[in-house]
């Protein structure tokens, strides 16, 4: 026996023609600078083309009948050109379409032309459509003649990752030229050229900063800078520009950072002006601009009345002495003590502890990192707490086996003082506690968490740092820790003396010195002189060819200059000075403060 059988057609509603979703006529061909990620502009379409696709199913039991089911579905294409952007342009990257991402046109049928002046008609619609055949010059497009839609006959979304015809030197394309992270800091890479700002309107305020012309001795032309004088934006002589906000203590609240910066806005212009985008004043003066050969150039030359706190663009005349045994020397009439007399009245913070390293030393003074952890991870409510490891031992010393040091500032947002009570057994023995200032909560410390010293000026002293001595051995390390302190100043211009470590030796009359020419002490010696003296030229004072001129014609101190060190009549040991040295060294640090009217 057989039963009936019957049949059952489903068929989508076909479309017949493209449905535009993306075209905009008289929507402007995009200039781009760096890479980018852009959505393009379909400006092109034509032989829509629905293709059916029928499948079949049947279903039924033995025995005959059943049903058979019949659905037609519809794919679509068009041929299509999607504008990017004014050309020509460089590589297109990754395209992204709907929630796809793919890392070349070829991947989804794509073809790409990158918009030159002089670029041909596309061959599919000379061929196909002459009538349309037009060469879109100066347009980087893509293109397909045969592009799949989606199910609606649509062009799905897309976006390219394309490289603008405008890209800023020695920076990867599509990176920052400038950038204003949200803690207030400001970052950048610059380029000058010059004739390019009107500089009779640019304002004072700037949203509490203030501009002001600096004397080309500091290295600074032109500055922004807070009411306190600290710097925000900085051109240097050499056409660069930098800028860090070190506002106090506390980063630039978000909502102080206006739109406007009182009057200044940021436009994008024509690149016939000769520039990509620019930040302008009210009446449209450029201030800060991206030019279209990729630079970003800002040349200021403004004279700006002096105004209240001023003087903080430059440190103060109080001196912060940063070094070891050699700054603190207590045994004879220091160098610090015979220089305060050859200079004008100030404070001279003594700095030196004896026995430290360059590391340990800039550590002290927030020119690096000690990460503290402490028992129990916890700051107590109030009395001190044992320290159970600290990455920099930055109060321990050789030099003094018995005894405490204590240096103030915070941990984990609490200001208190660490105490370093010295062991007889050496530096790793040596007990480091902490103790709150004021008794308050407790509170968590993560393991590891820095200290942050209390400086003395906050960064606004004028530096005499002389350390490296004790880890002459490592002088990669020294030479970090010297651009460290450098930078810890918070002021436009940069006020510092470098010393470089002396070499001595055995003081024994009769007995040749051990640290002489040939040596691995005498050669580490020389490279971070010659390294000192190409990074900071004349600010950097080579003690040991200083004081050899001061030998007293003896044997052993003529011995000692032949050697390339301190002579030994000037020397109370293998390295420290004597009352005599010392005021040599003075006179010269004078001189050098006295000659830059410091």
């Amino acid at each position: 026996m057989g039963g009936s059988s019957s049949t059952i057609s489903n068929s989508a509603t076909r479309i017949n023609a493209l449905q535009i979703q993306s075209s905009a006529s008289g929507k402007p061909i995009a200039w781009i600078a760096g890479r980018n990620r852009i959505s393009p502009n379909l400006i092109y379409y034509s032989d829509f083309e629905a293709v059916a696709k029928t499948t079949t199913k049947k279903s039924g039991g033995k025995g005959g009948g059943g049903a058979t089911q019949k659905d037609t579905t519809y794919t679509y294409y068009a041929a299509i050109i999607l504008a990017v952007g004014r050309g020509p342009l460089g590589a297109i990257h990754r395209v992204f379409r709907d929630k796809e991402v793919f890392s070349s046109l070829a991947q989804i049928g794509l073809n790409y032309a990158n918009g030159t002046h002089d670029q041909t008609v596309w061959g599919f619609l000379q061929t196909r459509h002459p009538a349309e055949a037009i060469a879109y010059a100066d347009t980087a497009y893509v293109f397909s003649s045969r592009y799949l839609l989606n199910d609606n006959a649509g062009v799905q979304n897309h976006t390219f990752e394309v490289d603008g015809r405008y890209q800023v030197p020695g920076l990867p394309d599509g990176r920052m030229a400038l950038g204003c992270r949200v803690d207030g800091s400001l970052v950048g890479k610059f380029m000058l050229r010059d004739g390019t700002v009107d500089r009779s309107t640019l304002k004072l305020d700037l949203d509490g900063f203030i501009a002001k012309a600096l004397d080309p001795q500091s290295g600074y032309a032109w500055a922004v800078i807070d009411t306190l004088g600290r710097i925000g934006l900085a051109l240097r002589v050499d056409g660069t520009v930098t800028g860090k906000f070190l506002l106090g203590t506390g980063a630039v609240p978000r909502k102080a950072l206006g739109a406007d910066l009182s009057g200044f806005i940021a436009v994008q212009l024509s690149p016939e002006s000769g520039y990509v985008w620019a930040v302008v004043d009210a009446v449209g003066r450029i201030a800060l601009g991206i030019t279209t050969a990729g630079k970003t150039v800002g040349n200021f030359d403004i004279h700006i009345p002096d105004v209240t706190g001023i003087e903080y663009l430059k440190p103060v005349h109080d001196l912060l002495c940063a070094g070891d045994s050699l700054t603190a020397n207590s045994s004879q009439v220091s160098w610090r003590e015979q220089l305060a007399p050859l200079i004008s009245a100030r404070t001279i913070v003594n700095g030196g502890i004896g026995g430290q390293t360059s590391r340990q030393i800039a550590a002290r003074f927030g020119a690096g990192t000690a990460l503290v952890t402490v028992t129990d991870n916890q700051i107590p409510a109030s009395g001190s707490v044992t320290v159970t490891a600290l990455s920099t031992l930055l109060l321990s010393t050789p030099a003094t086996n018995s005894g405490t040091f204590t240096l103030t500032g915070t941990l984990g947002g609490i200001h208190g003082t660490l105490t370093c009570t010295h062991s007889e057994t050496g530096d790793s023995s040596d007990v480091y506690t902490f103790a709150r200032d004021a008794s308050g909560d407790a509170r968590y410390s993560a393991p590891k968490s820095p200290f942050v010293p209390d400086v003395p000026g906050d960064g606004f002293y004028t530096e005499i740092i002389w350390m490296g001595r004790n880890n002459l051995d490592n002088i990669e390390q020294i030479k970090a820790d010297i651009r460290a302190m450098v930078g810890m100043q918070k002021t436009v211009e940069k006020r510092y003396l470098i010393i470089t470590p002396p070499l001595g030796g055995n003081p024994t009359p009769g007995t040749s010195t051990g640290e002489g020419i040939g040596t691995a002490t005498y050669n580490n010696c020389i490279a971070l002189e010659d390294w000192a003296t190409t990074e900071y030229g004349d600010r950097v004072i080579k003690i040991r060819e200083w004081l050899m001129q001061f030998n007293d014609g003896s044997a052993d101190d003529l011995d000692d200059v032949a050697k390339g060190v301190v002579p030994r009549s000037l020397r109370l040991d293998i390295i420290h000075n004597t009352t005599i040295s010392n005021g040599h060294i003075a006179r010269r640090i004078a001189y050098e403060i006295n000659r830059r009217s410091w």
